[in-house]
């Protein structure tokens, strides 16, 4: 177990910045909302329904025959979706967001590592995914 600490050391400090992050960036009883217009989280299924019905968009104006954007936002919905029937609605952007985050930051000190030359190739992966961050 402590060598397996050991040799994981850098995705553990990831992710204690990134549940740290979350403490210090949650406001109970709040919504996390942006500028997007996708608020899926308030309704799932109809999220996941617009998106796999994307083409013609009949929510918007008298309809509309939409670009191919609402589509991409297909797998998100369903993880949206999925989240949904396990946490209130007001966390589940929070949790999504912070989920992302930490995906995405052990994910660039992956590849980082992974393109990186052999010598100290594990800090300068940590440093990128801090930079990501």
């Amino acid at each position: 177990m402590k060598q397996y600490i050991k040799r994981h050391i850098y995705e553990f400090v990831l992710l204690g910045i990134v549940i740290l992050l979350a403490i210090v960036n949650y406001r109970k009883g709040t919504y996390l909302s942006g500028w997007d217009n996708l608020q899926t989280e308030i309704a799932p299924w109809l999220g996941v329904e617009r998106a796999f019905f994307s083409v013609w968009e009949e929510y918007q104006s008298f309809g509309l025959l939409a670009g191919m954007a609402h589509a991409t936002d297909l797998p998100r919905a369903v993880l949206i979706w999925l989240l949904s029937f396990i946490l209130p609605q007001n966390l589940i952007r929070y949790c999504f967001q912070f989920m992302m985050l930490i995906i995405g930051g052990l994910g660039m000190m992956k590849l980082i590592n992974t393109i990186g030359r052999e010598s100290k190739k594990t800090v300068f992966g940590f440093m990128g995914a801090l930079f990501y961050i």
